[in-house]
């Protein structure tokens, strides 16, 4: 299926691309509305003090010294480093540094930008026409643009993610240097992101097992993690160095529950939580499942899926673990999740493009009316399902 996915997808007719073009102008120009809504949710305003205070002085990555460290668990946030790998930080300080409002943009690029390289990824593995279907599903997922038009970098990390897999890909179809160097280095940045970066590697296990890389080329593997180590590595170890771990949680305590009511809701949400919630958003996404299912049973093409469950089990097990569940951790299964569904679509047939279509347009109504309005309609149910 992957050489036929070639050679369907090397060719690409100009209306095809065209209607890449469209998809990518009509995904930002939605998102560029995030430009006058207020961002002041929690987490939102913990990376925007923590740009301005890098912005001052580089090496200020903490939240001590500032009003935040009061309000919130100190065993959490009162530490010499804050909790999460400071990339995102970091370039929204860059993006903010001549207009504060500008640094909304950075989640915005990143999220068009992860509608193209779910495109550049569909087409390299399973041709034109399947990788713009997804392309499209994934301009229409209401997570997708929900964390795209937010100061989280979650969006970032999904966009590092498909890239990786992506340079993976091309590397071990020619066997070029450069493209392991180029994986090697978006899956460091991933990490730089945030830890969940990790969950990846099962299927950069999947793509190396198909391609023979441990048997016909096992240095290639070698300096792919050379290169990710090369980049992510002093980062861990300075946290190490200065918090006595490498990996910090959350530190979700009985204290924290009472004070916060929201710590309180996301560490009791039932434990098939990702699975139900992805399908009451975008209830699209239950086509994916079934291509999902059929893969597994057929034992083919297991990349996307091992992709997606890694993500969807290994974060289930840590809300089980009192972690807690919120819907954009497992955004980085998102672009896999959006190329299994977009099976659904090859169909001759009108009947399944229609249902198909019908409940695509359910979850990007449900994006809509949740992610851009300044002050979302609270009472709606969409709104509470999408907020929990």
């Amino acid at each position: 299926m992957k050489a036929n996915g070639r050679a369907r997808g090397a060719g690409g007719t100009f209306g095809q691309r065209t209607g890449l073009v469209a998809l990518l102008l009509f995904a930002l120009a939605i998102r560029l509305t995030a430009l006058f809504m207020p961002h002041n949710e929690n987490d939102e305003v913990i990376y925007a003090t923590l740009a301005d205070k890098v912005s001052l002085h580089p090496l200020d990555y903490t939240l001590r010294g500032t009003s935040l460290a009061e309000h919130f668990p100190k065993a959490t946030y009162d530490q010499p480093l804050f909790l999460r790998p400071p990339l995102f930080v970091y370039l929204l300080a860059l993006f903010r540094f001549a207009d504060r409002a500008a640094g909304i943009l950075l989640p915005i690029l990143c999220g068009v930008a992860t509608i193209w390289a779910t495109y550049a990824y569909g087409r390299r593995r399973q041709g034109e026409s399947q990788a713009l279907t997804a392309a499209a599903l994934a301009a229409c997922c209401p997570m997708l643009l929900f964390s795209s038009v937010r100061l989280l970098p979650d969006v970032l990390l999904a966009l590092l993610v498909v890239l990786a897999l992506l340079c993976l890909e091309r590397a071990a179809e020619g066997n070029e240097r450069r493209w392991f160097v180029a994986s090697g280095l978006a899956f460091g940045l991933a990490l730089l992101t945030k830890e969940t970066a990790a969950l990846v590697l099962l299927a950069v296990a999947v793509v190396a097992l198909r391609a023979g890389l441990p048997r016909r080329q096992p240095g290639s593997l070698v300096l792919f993690a050379a290169v990710a180590a090369l980049v992510a590595g002093p980062w861990f170890l300075y946290f190490h160095h200065q918090t006595g771990v490498f990996v910090r949680g959350t530190g979700v305590t009985e204290e924290n529950i009472r004070r916060f009511p929201f710590v309180a809701l996301v560490v009791s949400r039932p434990w098939h939580f990702y699975f139900t919630q992805t399908l009451a958003l975008a209830p699209v996404y239950v086509l994916g499942f079934v291509a999902m299912m059929r893969r597994l049973r057929q034992r083919r093409e297991l990349t996307e899926v091992v992709w997606v469950l890694s993500y969807l089990v290994a974060l289930t097990v840590v809300g089980l673990c009192g972690q807690g569940y919120q819907t954009r951790y497992i955004l980085p299964a998102v672009p896999g999740l959006c190329l299994l569904t977009a099976e659904w679509f090859q169909s001759p047939r009108w009947l399944p493009w229609l249902v198909g279509l019908f409940l695509a347009a359910y979850g990007f109504l449900a994006g809509i009316m949740n992610s851009l309005p300044a002050q979302p309609p609270e009472l709606s149910p969409l709104h509470l399902v999408l907020t929990g």
